[in-house]
């Protein structure tokens, strides 16, 4: 599972950090004096009401003196308490990368299981029109260079408006659904864009 300390030594107006699965508590890393359980619980509550009204919430923001950031991907839950002057954007897509790296490592234990049968993997197919696009970081994007996990920061280095999608992919050494999901996440915050090869 990502370790939550990735936020605490890249966020500095950070106060707390929570993870839970399936409204299990997994890992916190927080120094103010909070019931993370019973917060955790309200949250749950909350949920479960507006998805009586058939809707579906991706994030939850509650701000009173400290701001409190929730962020859902599936049954993956990433809870960021921080000071008020937040960089929200960064917040944003860290917790876009790290709860989208919790559901493939939890996928990936649960095909572990010794009595299910892992089939070959398919070499993955990106589409031909993305491979040959060239990436180039905003000026958001070098401004956060620094503030985001080492293995996320390693792709966005190769992103410097001269290497196609495919190209970050092979020098990466990364899995290509990972870099492609990195890219994919960094695209729709806007902090990369494409710039078309000629």
């Amino acid at each position: 599972m990502p370790d939550v300390g990735i936020f605490r030594t890249n966020v500095s107006s950070l106060k707390g950090v929570f993870y839970a699965e399936d409204w299990k508590l997994k890992e916190l890393d927080i120094n103010i004096d909070y019931d993370i359980e019973y917060v955790l619980s309200d949250i749950r509550f909350l949920v479960e009401e507006v998805s009586k009204k058939k809707r579906h919430i991706e994030k939850l923001t509650i701000t009173a003196g400290d701001q409190l950031l929730v962020f859902f991907r599936g049954s993956h839950i990433l809870g960021i308490i921080t000071l008020q002057n937040a960089n929200v954007s960064l917040l944003d897509v860290m917790a876009s990368v790290f709860l989208k790296q919790a559901m493939i490592e939890s996928g990936l234990r649960f095909r572990e299981k010794p009595s299910e049968v892992e089939p070959e993997p398919e070499e993955l197919e990106i589409p031909k029109t993305l491979a040959r696009e060239v990436v180039y970081l905003s000026q958001q994007g070098e401004e956060i260079l620094t503030q985001i996990p080492e293995y996320v920061r390693d792709i966005l280095y190769l992103v410097d408006g001269t290497r196609t999608v495919r190209e970050i992919i092979e020098l990466s050494g990364r899995p290509p659904e990972v870099v492609l999901d990195i890219i994919i996440t960094f695209l729709t915050n806007r902090v990369i864009s494409f710039e078309k090869r000629t």
